[in-house]
């Protein structure tokens, strides 16, 4: 995911929230067995700073937000920008 510079930290907690709620992970294992309600992730989330184009001292990003978008979320291929590779 990506969001702004003041965002990361409630958008790495909500995807781990989801990714949990979702079993969206690796379970861990002990000596080949699942360790129940142990899961092994590390969310990957991206920041850029965008405080030229709002507010970004008004921390609006929520965790619903995330979740919002991880459950809007699709596979495949992107329809823009997935182009040929340039140069």
């Amino acid at each position: 995911m990506i969001t702004n510079t003041h965002s990361v930290g409630v958008v790495r907690e909500a995807a781990s929230k989801w990714m949990i709620k979702n079993e969206y992970f690796y379970p861990l294992l002990k000596e080949q067995e699942e360790v129940p309600g142990l899961a092994f992730f590390y969310p990957a989330v991206g920041e850029n700073f965008d405080g030229v184009l709002n507010n970004i001292n008004g921390f609006k990003v929520m965790e619903a937000h995330a979740f919002a978008a991880l459950d809007s979320a699709g596979g495949g291929s992107i329809e823009r920008g997935s182009g040929p590779p340039l140069g």
